[in-house]
C-alpha cells in the first residue's frame, strides 16, 4: 500500500495518484461530494459539489446529463482547489493529475471523452448562480470576465443539507443508469 493511499467511505483502499477504474465507486463518489462545500467553504450557506453536479446534469442535453452529474467526481478523490488558483503555473502538475483521474472516471462510467461543451457551460451557469446566491461579495464581476457570453439563473439557490443532496445524486445516477446502488 502506497502512501498516497486513502480510505473511501465505502471502505476501499484506494491510490489516487495511480486511481483504478475498479477504484470507483458511485457510492463513494455521492458521500463525498455531498460533505464538500463549494466555493471552498467561503459562502453563506454550506452548498454542496453533490447538489452543484445533479443541478448541472439537469441542465444539460439527455445525451450529456451523467457527464454532467459526473463533472465534479474528481473531487471525491483529489479534492478541489478554487479554480483561480487551480489556473496558477503552480498548480499545472495537480491539473494533469485530474486530467488522469477524470478519464479514469469517464472509462468507469463509460463516458465518451472530451467531456462535452454543454457540460462546461452549464457548470459555469451554475458557478454564476451560486455566487450570487450564495456568496456575500460576487457581486457581477463576471459580465466583464471571460463568463460574459453566459449568464446566471434567475431563481435563487437553495441549498441541501449533506444527506439530501446525497440521497439527491444517488437518485439522479440511478435515473439516468438503471444501475441500482
Amino acid at each position: 500500500m502506497s502512501s498516497s493511499t486513502i480510505g473511501t467511505f465505502s471502505g476501499l483502499r484506494v491510490d489516487p495518484l495511480s486511481l483504478r477504474v475498479n477504484d470507483i465507486n458511485i457510492i463513494d463518489i455521492a458521500h463525498s461530494l455531498s460533505l464538500q462545500c463549494r466555493f471552498g467553504g467561503h459562502i453563506v450557506d454550506f452548498f454542496s459539489v453533490a447538489q452543484h453536479c445533479v443541478n448541472v446534469s439537469n441542465a444539460v442535453p439527455p445525451q450529456d446529463a451523467l457527464w454532467g452529474l459526473l463533472h465534479d467526481a474528481t473531487e471525491a478523490y483529489l479534492k478541489d482547489i478554487p479554480t483561480p488558483l487551480k489556473k496558477s503555473h503552480v498548480f499545472a502538475p495537480y491539473r494533469e493529475l485530474e486530467d488522469e483521474v477524470l478519464g479514469k472516471i469517464a472509462e468507469a462510467f463509460a463516458l465518451p471523452m472530451p467531456m462535452p461543451q454543454s457540460v462546461r457551460d452549464a457548470d459555469i451557469i451554475e458557478l454564476l448562480t451560486e455566487g450570487l446566491s450564495l456568496h456575500p461579495s460576487y457581486g457581477e464581476w463576471w459580465k466583464n470576465g471571460s463568463f460574459q457570453h453566459l449568464s446566471p439563473r434567475a431563481e435563487k439557490i437553495k441549498p441541501l443539507p449533506a444527506w439530501r443532496a446525497e440521497d439527491a445524486f444517488l437518485n439522479r445516477y440511478y435515473e439516468l443508469t438503471g444501475a441500482i446502488v
